[in-house]
């Protein structure tokens, strides 16, 4: 134990004096190397130490204890003092991050400093330093992920990688393996987030921020976010935002970042900008896919978040993110617009919606309206497709907030669409509004409150509240909303007034008898749409008996509410009449009217019968009906008679007002049901109406109605006064009445009349004495119906009055009644209604007609004489003979039943009474039955002789008497029907071959009758015949052709709907297959008879047999893609509408195998001669197209592509090249949205879609457009094709194009697509689809870069037409070529950069300004879309200069635009043209030089001039003297010849080339040789031209000045001097006329010209005092002189260059004064420009006699110094000091 304790304490012992060791070699180490470092004074050996040392200082430092760690932290304070001032020093970067990636994270000091050390090496690197230490910093963030503080120090410093790599292309990318960590990658997109949504503020703006700790406004980012970019980023000089912005977008559109991931960032720098960020960020976003992108939920949410911001409650205060400012929101609302996955995220959409709307802090007004209104659309989306589950939740909120929006917003807009939210949430949470009528009331009161567009919302929102006001079960609030809708049914607003009418809809499940008579009294409203609605309602209120009341409360209340009271109640007739001859009715009549048709509805339904329509425009009770009512009357009338005396007062009142046959009826029928006993006053005033209405009425329909009712209202005594009257009237013939007939009918034929035969027989006389003699055909026309009528009922009246007779008694009166006095007379009776019944008169209506076959049926009894019998029917045939109507025909037919039942015909009952059994069963005794049989027999066996007689019209109506008969005899079944079914069948049968259609129609509805009838045994044959029939027609008979139309209305048992078929289904099985396919297509027959036929025999025949279209989907295919081209139209119209069908819901394998056949049928029925089966075959064709989308889509994968491989031929061809408009228009479109559907599998097919699209460009063109461009100049033309060229690049078609570019394949593009792009580019005649195919080309470069880099020997052929195109006459185009070949450019080979090189430099050189301009757009898109080569910019940038050196005319728009494209091109590819200058200079002036002296256009001269003095100001030939010489040469040389205009330019470049280097001239050349430099100087300045002469003056006076030659500048100022007094002497003459005025004004301007070289030349007179005096004063002369005060202006600007540079000590002042004498008379004369240019003199004057340099005295002037001292001018200078203490002085 003992032992053990001395070790350890050894041990430790041991270990302690290690470490102090340890320690103090440390201190010993760094105290070496801060010796060490002391000792260095060479930046060499400071880097040298640096590599070496820094890291074991950082390593020691780090890991030593505090005195190691002090000592350490004194050696790297003054290793930063040495090296942070010296950029020289590069630091071992590679060692840094070295150490860096292996330091362990204990070690925090180490990595700090490290870090710290790593910022200042990357800040002496270049860009290719920080591009290859990107991997190692990434992987840097990798290790430090965990180390929040180091990680963002790390992040930052890849700032100046990003920018660094982003120039280059992604190939030659370093590895960013790192990248693939999601959590570095999403702080990479963070950090990346944070720099596009950094503001764009000033630096001052942004230190002052961080200063403050203040962070405000930063709209997406978190105040760590801001700082991080703001301190630690953008203090880099060398780190701009934008172009960091720009970078990062480029970063981010490589295939490193996937597209759901970019999108949010992109938002901000298209929101935010500045302008070029805005671009480059809209041109990535349009490479997204953003209908994929925007399903992504975390794209979404990432959305969302950038709207609202991030501050949940974990997140600390400086990492919460802010949300959006305004700009950034109306960039997200479209995109999560466009999201289905936004509208269904809840609740985040909804936050959004209201922030728009609602937002607390910020008032609604504060808005931009553009962001409300985008906010409520994002809400109406959301409401709209709001799921189920989050209504209880969201909501009450949402419609609660939108009733507060409504109230405060005040756009109409925005509050419209409010309104539409307000309806869809109340719809969809029923119980927010059927509580709160409130609410209601408030939403109709603003109806008529607001403007047209929320009116018509607040409409809509009410009607998407009606289905759940219509479930309201609540008594009470049904009577709440009952009292509603009656106060705002009668608003003055029409819109409320149809609100609050569709709204009675609610009631109709109530017994409520107010909404009814509401709806009875809406039918007055003058608006159609509201008599239309309440009409509607009047139906739908009658279609369930169990909510309908009880039919007399409801007699009760509208005959209380209508105000009737009894007799003394009702209308003023003469009121009523007035109105109607005016055109209109009382306001009464139409719900009246409607009143009484609608308690007629409702008493059917009390009858339990099928209520009239009251939407019907006429309405037509059906008679059967009526003995029903009729009973149920009866039975009402036993308790309660009076309410078929209110019912019938109703009635009687509508008829009054508005006379109808089905008013009429409904009275008839009331009275025959008991109601006949009215009071005496009430009695009287409805017969005084009738006999004024009967008298009044022309109508024949109408006056018998109205005269079978006065007969039936009439007393008995009342009936024989009146039937005596009429006889009376027979006899004056000029004063006989219409109605007279139809009353002496009815009246006889009323029951209890008690006629006698000789009566009756005396009115049957007087008829048909009317129908021989009467030519009036109202008389004529009611004398037929009222001989019919008589003749019907005469009998059953006669048994009545005479009940005592025997029934043989009664039969021999019969005879004698209807048979006249002899044969004879009924011979001639049944030969005059013949001859109506078959005249062809046209005065003889078809009524008329109608009337005497029906008088022949009803001659007939049981004991006529056969002859007799036969004579009738003779006569009843002869009406088949001729071309009748067919209509008629069924009334011969019906008279035919009517001869053989006699007096026991139905046809004689009594309508409103008796029903045909009843009837038949009280009048048919077993003899007669027997009497019956015979003649139905006889009369089928006539029939089917006739119907194979030769006259088609005779068969056409034997057919229907065939039809008539056989159907009236069916309700009897007589053994002759019975036992001739087979013949019969046949009979129809062979009728279904008649061409006729008619025939065709009534044959099927027989063959259905004769089914019902049939045995089983019986219906098996016919069900097969009629298979036979249908599929290979009855070839023993008469052939069924293909295409004849078989079948009509109700054909094979359609009435009732096909029982046999139903009843035979087993015996239709074997036979499907035939009839299916055929069936199938005549559902779909033209004829609307037929397709109702056709759809109920479909109907039996299928019933039972589920998916029977499925079943035999192919063979209908075949049979339609066979009858699609049939000759027959009917049939060609009705296949191509089964055909749209059958492929919309049944389109198999087998069928799409078929697509391109079809295609290419249907274009050919598409040109049809028919417009119904034109019309027919579109939309079949658009069934095709709609599968055939849904067949190529992406997901069918092969089959897709199978498909298209079959259809995109055909609908190239045969569809877009059709001649057919609508077929081109539909082949476009599909061809279109196939490129928009297909995806993956329009890989294959490009090559035929994009040429097709590409041609469409120019064909869908107006040919207008082609009109105008024929007629129009070079300049209209460019402007109409660049619109033209506009529309077609935001077309469909180039749309469509874009959605192709993804899905091009090398091998398609290699193999065809290119060359057709080469064909399209070189042959195309359109503009447009040039153009198109450059845009085209464009689209493949920027979303296809590796596709395009593999396939370089297509872009060469597509670059060599492109190149080639460039010298097109057309501008439009070579821009458009310019523009595509600057795109293509980085992917064709070495040789085709080198061609563009070669074209560039040859037309630079053309003089051909259209050949420049070409140059001029390719070098501005080459600039602008990719990059000029390096090299090219040697030769290009001296002929840039040139032509930017151009002089433009005034007037030259076009000029100057040129200018300004050349000043736009030379900024993009120079920095500045000072360092264009100096890089350039040998290349510009040689291209001047040669322009100068081999051009023969002396504009281009000019230019080359001007061109050579820029050089020359540039100051970069300044110490090159051989060149300056070689220069002056060369610009002298050219100054030979005449002058030309601008030829002053080559002695400005002179001029130029002597200020910058004239000095190093003269040292060059000695005495003579500059005599001889400037003889041709002097010999242009003796040139007549004074604007050339000035400049060639000037140029030899600045000549002198820098070779002081003074011998020659003697010489130029005598010269000088003589053409001033010259020109003084010539001012000073008398006399001067207007001409030799003008001629002064030009010599002032030669003048001003001349008058500055004094200057110059006044310095060469150094030595010679006197001769310098002596021009001074010649100086101070002509400004004394009344010369042009602009001539002295011109010499006082250039005085002072003198006066500084003057080296001779001469007296100034007699300068002094006159130039002071200038001042105060330009200042007093407001020249205040030349008052300063002459103050500028004084100071130059002032500050020389200051220095001693020359003499001035001022005493004796003092006068003029103190006025110009009071000068403002001078005042404002210094002038004024120096002056004072010049006089003092003095």
């Amino acid at each position: 134990m003992v032992s053990c304790r001395l070790t350890h304490q050894a041990t430790v012992l041991a270990i302690g004096s290690c470490n102090v060791h340890f320690s103090l070699h440390g201190v010993y180490i760094l105290e070496r190397l801060f010796l060490h470092l002391a000792l260095i004074d060479d930046d060499s050996k400071l880097e040298t130490f640096t590599r070496k040392h820094l890291l074991d200082i950082i390593e020691c430092t780090s890991t030593g204890d505090v005195e190691v760690r002090n000592k350490g932290m004194e050696v790297l304070t003054h290793l930063n003092r040495r090296i942070k001032s010296n950029l020289m020093i590069m630091l071992p970067l590679k060692d840094i991050l070295h150490y860096l990636l292996s330091s362990t994270q204990k070690n925090i000091l180490g990595t700090n400093f490290a870090i710290v050390y790593l910022k200042i090496a990357l800040d002496r690197v270049d860009a290719k330093d920080h591009i290859a230490v990107l991997p190692n910093l990434l992987d840097g963030l990798l290790k430090y992920i965990n180390e929040r503080k180091i990680f963002d120090q790390l992040i930052v410093l890849t700032a100046r990688a990003w920018i660094s790599i982003a120039d280059l292309n992604q190939q030659i990318w370093p590895s960013l393996e790192p990248l693939k960590n999601k959590v570095i990658k999403s702080e990479i997109l963070k950090f990346f987030s944070d720099i596009l949504y950094f503001p764009n503020s000033s630096n001052e703006k942004r230190n002052v921020a961080i200063m403050l700790d203040s962070f405000c406004d930063h709209a997406c980012m978190s105040k760590n976010g801001f700082l991080r970019i703001a301190k630690n980023v953008l203090n880099d000089p060398k780190v701009g935002i934008t172009a960091l912005k720009l970078s990062v977008i480029k970063v981010l559109s490589s295939m490193v970042f996937a597209e759901a991931e970019i999108l949010p960032l992109l938002v901000g720098a298209v929101a935010l900008g500045p302008g070029e960020v805005e671009l480059a960020g809209d041109v990535t976003m349009r490479k997204i896919d953003l209908e994929k992108v925007l399903r992504n939920k975390d794209t979404v949410n990432s959305l969302f978040n950038l709207y609202l911001g991030l501050s949940h409650q974990k997140l600390e205060e400086s990492d919460k993110v802010l949300p959006a400012t305004i700009p950034i929101k109306l960039k997200l609302m479209p995109l999560l617009m466009k999201s289905p996955v936004a509208v269904q995220t809840f609740p985040y959409n909804i936050r959004v919606a209201f922030d728009g709307l609602f937002r607390k802090d910020d008032f609604v007004q504060n808005k931009p309206i553009k962001l409300q209104q985008t906010s409520i659309d994002f809400l109406l989306l959301i409401v709209k497709n709001f799921p189920t589950n989050a209504l209880p939740t969201f909501g009450p909120v949402i419609f609660s907030s939108i009733r507060k929006l409504i109230e405060q917003n005040e756009f109409s807009g925005i509050v419209a669409i409010a309104y539409q939210c307000f309806g869809i949430i109340g719809c969809k949470v029923p119980q927010l509004i059927v509580n709160d009528m409130a609410l209601l009331q408030e939403t109709f009161d603003a109806i008529p409150l607001a403007p047209e567009e929320v009116s018509s919302a607040i409409t809509d929102c009410l009607l998407n509240w009606l289905p759940g006001f219509r479930a309201l079960n609540n008594v009470a609030l049904n009577g709440v909303l009952e009292a509603l809708i009656s106060s705002y049914i009668v608003h003055e607003s029409p819109k409320c007034r149809l609100v609050a009418l569709k709204f009675v809809e609610t009631l109709v499940k109530t017994p409520s008898l107010e909404f009814r008579w509401m709806l009875c009294r809406t039918c007055e409203d003058p608006r159609d749409e509201m008599r239309r609605e309440a009409v509607r309602l009047l139906d739908l209120s009658v279609a369930d008996p169990t909510t309908t009341p009880e039919f007399k409360d409801l007699v009760e209340f509208i005959h209380r509410k209508l105000n009737l009271q009894g007799a003394a109640g009702g209308v003023d007739f003469a009121t009523v009449e007035a109105k109607k001859k005016k055109g209109t009715f009382a306001d009464e009549v139409f719900h009246i009217v409607s009143s009484a048709l609608y308690l007629y509805a409702n008493l059917q339904v009390a009858c339990l019968l099928q209520p009239v329509s009251l939407t019907e425009a006429d309405i037509f009770p059906r008679t059967s009906h009526y003995p029903v009512i009729s009973r149920y009357l009866v039975s009402i009338s036993e308790d309660h008679v009076e309410i078929l005396h209110l019912f019938l007062e109703i009635i009687l009142k509508a008829n009054e007002a508005q006379p109808a046959n089905v008013l009429i009826e409904i009275a008839c029928l009331i009275l025959h049901s008991g109601s006949g006993n009215l009071g005496h006053n009430y009695h009287t005033v409805v017969v005084a109406s009738l006999e004024r209405h009967l008298n009044s009425i022309s109508r024949i329909t109408v006056c018998a109605k109205l005269s079978e009712l006065y007969s039936l209202i009439l007393t008995d005594i009342e009936r024989k006064k009146c039937l005596e009257r009429c006889m009376g009237q027979f006899d004056n013939r000029d004063e006989l009445q219409v109605q007279v007939p139809w009353l002496c009918a009815y009246l006889a034929t009323q029951p209890h009349t008690d006629l006698t035969t000789g009566e009756i027989n005396r009115i049957k006389a007087q008829l048909v004495n009317v129908i021989e003699t009467f030519p009036a055909q109202q008389h004529f026309e009611a004398a037929c119906g009222s001989l019919a009528e008589l003749l019907r009922r005469a009998v059953f009246s006669l048994r009545e009055a005479e009940k005592a007779i025997t029934f043989k008694i009664l039969a021999y009166i019969d005879t004698k009644l209807l048979s006249s006095v002899s044969d004879n007379q009924f011979y001639s009776l049944c030969k005059l209604l013949g001859k109506i019944a078959t005249s062809r008169k046209d005065t003889l209506t078809s009524k008329m007609k109608e009337s005497a076959v029906q008088c022949l049926g009803f001659l007939s009894l049981h004991n006529l004489p056969t002859i007799l019998y036969e004579k009738i029917l003779a006569q009843l045939f002869a009406c088949g003979e001729i071309a009748v109507q067919p209509e008629l025909q069924f009334t011969v037919g019906n008279a035919l039943f009517d001869a053989a039942f006699g007096e026991s015909s139905p046809s004689r009952r009594n309508i409103f009474t008796e029903t045909e059994e009843f009837f038949l069963e009280k009048n048919l005794s077993v003899d007669e039955r027997d009497n019956i049989e015979k003649k139905v027999a006889n009369l089928v066996e006539i029939l089917n002789v006739k119907l194979h007689h030769v006259n088609r019209h005779l068969r056409q109506a034997s057919l229907i008497w065939l039809f008539t008969l056989v159907k009236r005899c069916s309700a009897m079944k007589l053994d002759c029907i019975m036992n001739s079914l087979c013949s019969i069948q046949y009979a129809f049968i062979n009728g279904l071959t008649e061409t006729n259609e008619f025939s065709q129609e009534v044959a099927s509805e027989g063959l259905g009758v004769i089914f019902e009838l049939g045995s089983e045994e019986q219906k098996k044959v016919m069900v097969k015949e009629l298979v036979n029939t249908l599929s290979t027609g009855r070839k023993q008979i008469n052939p069924v052709a293909p295409d004849t139309l078989l079948f009509s209305k109700n054909e094979l048992g359609a009435s009732p709907m096909g029982i046999i078929m139903q009843q035979e289904k087993s015996a239709m099985g074997p036979y499907l297959a035939q009839l299916v396919p055929k069936l199938y297509r005549y559902r779909y027959d033209p004829d609307l008879k037929v397709q109702g036929v056709m759809r109920s025999i479909w109907q039996a025949t299928t019933v039972s047999k589920k998916n029977v279209i499925e079943e035999y989907a192919d063979a209908i295919f075949k049979e339609l893609k066979l009858t699609l081209t049939d000759p027959q139209w009917r049939t060609r119209e009705s296949s191509c509408l089964a055909l749209a069908d059958l492929l919309s819901a049944h389109c198999t394998n087998e069928v799409v195998e078929h697509f391109g056949e079809l295609f290419e049928i249907l274009y050919r029925v598409q040109d049809d001669i028919k417009e119904s089966v034109r019309i027919a075959a579109g939309r079949a064709l658009s069934s095709l197209i709609k599968i055939t989308l849904r067949k190529c889509s992406s997901i069918n994968g092969a089959k897709a592509t199978q498909l298209l491989g079959m259809v995109l031929p055909v609908v190239v061809e045969k569809g877009v090249r059709s001649s057919v408009k609508a077929n081109k228009i539909l082949s476009l479109k599909l061809i279109m949205d196939v490129a928009k559907e297909a995806g993956s599998a329009l890989q294959q097919h490009v090559n035929v879609m994009v040429p097709c699209l590409l041609d469409s460009l120019s064909e869908e063109e107006s040919t207008l457009l082609n009109y105008l461009a024929a007629r129009s100049s070079l300049d209209e033309l460019e402007v109409l094709d660049s619109a033209r060229v506009s529309m077609a690049h935001s077309s469909p078609m180039m749309t469509a194009l874009r959605c192709v570019v993804p899905y091009v394949e090398k091998d398609v593009f290699n193999s065809e697509l290119s060359d057709k792009l080469v064909e399209q580019l070189r042959c195309s005649v359109g503009v447009t689809t040039r153009t198109g195919c450059c845009q085209f080309i464009i689209d493949l470069c920027l979303q296809r870069q590796e596709l395009l880099m593999s396939c370089r020997s297509s872009c060469d052929k597509m670059i060599r037409v492109l190149l080639s195109g460039l010298n097109d006459r057309n501008p439009v185009i070579k821009k458009q070529f310019a523009s595509c070949l600057s795109y293509l450019l980085p992917f064709c080979s070495k040789k085709e950069v080198n061609r563009i090189l070669d074209y560039i430099k040859q037309k630079l050189q053309s003089e051909q300004d259209e050949e420049r301009v070409t140059v001029l757009h390719l070098l501005l898109f080459l600039s602008r879309n990719t990059e000029v080569p390096s090299e090219l910019l040697t030769v290009i940038v001296p002929f840039i200069f040139l032509y930017k050196c151009q002089e433009v005319a005034k007037n030259d728009e076009a000029g100057k635009k040129r200018i300004e494209m050349w000043d736009e091109l030379w900024s993009e590819l120079v920095p500045d043209t000072s360092s264009a200058m100096r890089l350039y200079h040998k290349e510009m002036v040689e291209v001047a030089l040669v322009t100068l002296n081999t051009s023969s256009v002396f504009a281009m001269k000019a230019q080359a001039a001007k061109v050579l003095a820029s050089v020359a100001e540039s100051g970069v030939l300044s110490d090159d003297v051989d060149c300056i010489e070689m220069l002056y040469d060369n610009l002298t040389n050219a100054l030979c010849g005449r002058v030309w205009d601008g030829k002053e330019k080559l002695i400005e470049a002179i001029r130029a080339l002597l200020f910058s280097a004239g000095k190093n001239l003269a040292s060059k050349w000695d005495e003579t040789t500059v005599e001889t430099k400037f003889l041709p100087l002097w010999g242009q300045c003796k040139k007549k031209s004074e604007k050339y002469n000035g400049e060639a003056i000037l140029c030899a006076a600045v000549f002198c000045e820098m070779t002081g030659c003074s011998k020659i500048a003697q010489q130029m100022m005598s010269y000088i001097c003589d053409v001033i007094n010259c020109s003084h002497s010539e001012q000073n003459c008398d006399d001067i006329t207007s001409e030799e005025e003008s001629e002064n004004l030009k010599n002032y301007d030669y003048l001003m010209k001349i008058v500055p070289a004094i200057a110059h030349l006044l310095l060469l007179f150094r030595g010679a005092l006197a001769e310098l005096f002596r021009c001074v004063e010649q100086v101070v002369a002509l400004l004394k002189s009344d010369t042009f005060w602009k001539v002295k202006q011109a010499f006082i600007i250039e005085l002072p260059h003198f006066i500084e540079r003057c080296s001779s000590h001469i007296d100034f002042t007699a300068l002094f004064v006159v130039v002071g004498s200038l001042l105060i008379e330009n200042d007093v004369s407001q020249r205040r420009t030349f008052a300063q240019q002459c103050c500028i003199v004084l100071e130059y004057i002032i500050k020389r006699a200051q220095n001693k340099k020359c003499i001035l005295s001022l005493y004796k002037h003092r006068d003029t110094v103190e006025t110009l001292k009071k000068i403002t001018v001078v005042k404002s200078s210094v002038v004024v000091e120096s002056l004072d203490k010049l006089l003092k002085y003095e």
